[in-house]
């Protein structure tokens, strides 16, 4: 059950980072994102961002807060998502 939790919110935080980064042309902070899925924990934003990192469906650069972006698997999986598959 804590599994499809975290399957979940992960989802969430992807479309989260999509969404910012089409409107505000950069990406969001870890702070932001927690915030935007109810998460208070920054260490729980982070192993969610490296679940999505490990997936392939995210890229981030370390020592920079800021640097993530959605890589071609991550855009087809939301995509996925839009098409209610």
């Amino acid at each position: 059950m804590a599994k499809t939790h975290d399957e979940n919110t992960s989802t969430k935080i992807l479309k989260f980072i999509d969404e910012y980064i089409r409107k505000e042309k950069w990406a969001p902070s870890v702070r932001e994102i927690g915030k935007a899925v109810y998460l208070s924990s920054t260490s729980t934003v982070f192993a969610h961002l490296e679940r999505l990192a490990g997936a392939g469906l995210i890229e981030k650069q370390t020592r920079s807060p800021r640097a993530l972006r959605i890589t071609e698997k991550g855009a087809d999986f939301l995509e996925t998502l839009k098409g209610g598959i």
